[in-house]
């Protein structure tokens, strides 16, 4: 990362991390990825890289979160960074999908994606 463009923290209380990820949510202005298991955050990672470096980045947000015995994390990309179409063409590069154009199709009406690894299809 460079000196112009440091990386950005900001902590928030328990009840402000909710709130944060309760308006990103709400918005349908972002893509949500809950990161369940290291395959999602290296997912998560190839798509900041290419599409939210630089001043992109402020467009790109990892909310780290606590739940029931564990702490979590969701990062939030802004969908004007990332149109239907680029995920798509990314989750068939991870083999996600088969059939690009009908999976950009069918992100248009969705906001929250959860990346499982899958062993056989």
């Amino acid at each position: 990362m460079s000196e112009k463009n440091p990386p950005r923290l900001d902590l928030y209380t328990e009840e402000k991390a909710r709130e944060q990820i309760d308006a990103y949510i709400k918005s349908h202005e972002w893509w949500v990825f809950p990161h369940i298991s290291p395959d999602a955050i290296d997912w998560t990672a190839q798509i900041e890289e290419r599409y939210y470096m630089g001043e992109a980045n402020a467009d790109f947000e990892i909310v780290i979160h606590s739940a029931p015995g564990a702490i979590g994390a969701t990062s939030f990309a802004r969908k004007t960074r990332m149109s239907a179409r680029q995920l798509a063409e990314i989750l068939h590069e991870i083999g996600a999908t088969d059939d690009v154009d009908a999976q950009a199709q069918a992100l248009e009406t969705q906001d929250v994606l959860i990346l499982v690894p899958v062993t056989s299809r």
